[in-house]
């Protein structure tokens, strides 16, 4: 079942000359494999699949793997989702350090679905940093992998996420590449309530990352759905870029593909009297089969 989608061997060298170290090795739209540093991560929907996976790669070897985890795909996160070891030393700690264009990132393997780095938005953050922005606005920004591209190019950043503990995961990414956290903006707060106090002030950002989660809840027990909310997001960031900057739009759910998102980010600029024009970039090179984030590049002229 698993015999097409591993990544070629030729690739492994690219990302190496890159200073790139974490990336999907296997990509399918129903289960993966990624590399983190010497770390592997088996990503599979049952039993069966973790299993062929871990054949297919012992007969892969591309580089010389230190532990292997293996995790249940599972639609509501919870104890079946955690990462388990299945090989490799034993009582190693699960955070660890990965590179990524040269930007050092911290990830865990313990910590449940996500492990703080998401790869499908490689390109996006590199491209990111060639936009060279001033001013970054950062929405949901987790553990602030986009803040930290943009600091580095000498970017003012604003990191907003509900989570405080992702926002402190955020600083010691900042830490980590030589970045003082407090030269820049951490604010936990809903999203939703918080861009009209932005917009309100007048605060102005020459380019503006929205990847929101899929559902969540917010504060007050906010039930929050990307498909309602993509679009006021949208507005609400036509209204704080300044002329020639950027947004980013991207999204994980299935009912939104770089098409609706097209349709989406062209009504919300009508609404505000925004002329854009937009791109869709392809897939990273390393998601092959896979299902990478819907994304959209929003350009206001």
């Amino acid at each position: 079942m698993f015999e097409d989608g591993w990544l070629p061997l030729d690739l492994l060298a690219e990302f190496a000359d890159h200073q790139t170290d974490a990336y999907r090795i296997f990509s399918h739209e129903s289960a993966w494999i990624e590399r983190f540093g010497n770390d592997v991560l088996i990503s599979g929907r049952d039993l069966r699949e973790l299993a062929e996976l871990q054949a297919g790669l012992r007969k892969w070897s591309g580089f010389s793997i230190h532990r292997i985890f293996t995790r249940m795909l599972v639609h509501a996160p919870g104890s079946l989702n955690i990462p388990v070891q299945v090989s490799g030393p034993a009582n190693e700690s699960l955070r660890l350090t990965v590179r990524e264009a040269g930007t050092i990132y911290e990830v865990d393997l313990g910590a449940g679905y996500s492990t703080g780095l998401f790869l499908d938005q490689r390109e996006n953050r590199t491209r990111l940093q060639r936009l060279n922005p001033k001013r970054l606005l950062n929405l949901f920004a987790y553990t602030c992998s986009f803040s930290v591209r943009a600091a580095l190019v000498g970017a003012d950043t604003l990191s907003v996420d509900l989570a405080r503990k992702a926002l402190d995961w955020g600083r010691r990414n900042f830490i980590l590449n030589g970045l003082d956290p407090s030269m820049h903006g951490f604010v936990a707060a809903d999203v939703m309530e918080y861009l009209p106090r932005l917009v309100k002030r007048g605060e102005m950002f020459d380019v503006i990352v929205i990847d929101p989660p899929t559902f969540a809840r917010g504060e007050r027990g906010r039930v929050f759905q990307v498909e309602k909310a993509m679009r006021p997001l949208a507005e609400s960031a036509l209204q704080l870029v300044t002329s020639g900057g950027a947004i980013l739009l991207s999204t994980n759910c299935r009912n939104l593909s770089p098409f609706d998102l097209k349709h989406l980010a062209q009504q919300a600029a009508d609404n505000v009297g925004k002329c854009i024009r937009t791109e869709a970039p392809p897939p990273p090179v390393d998601f092959g089969g896979g299902l990478p984030a819907s994304t959209l590049w929003v350009f206001v002229e």
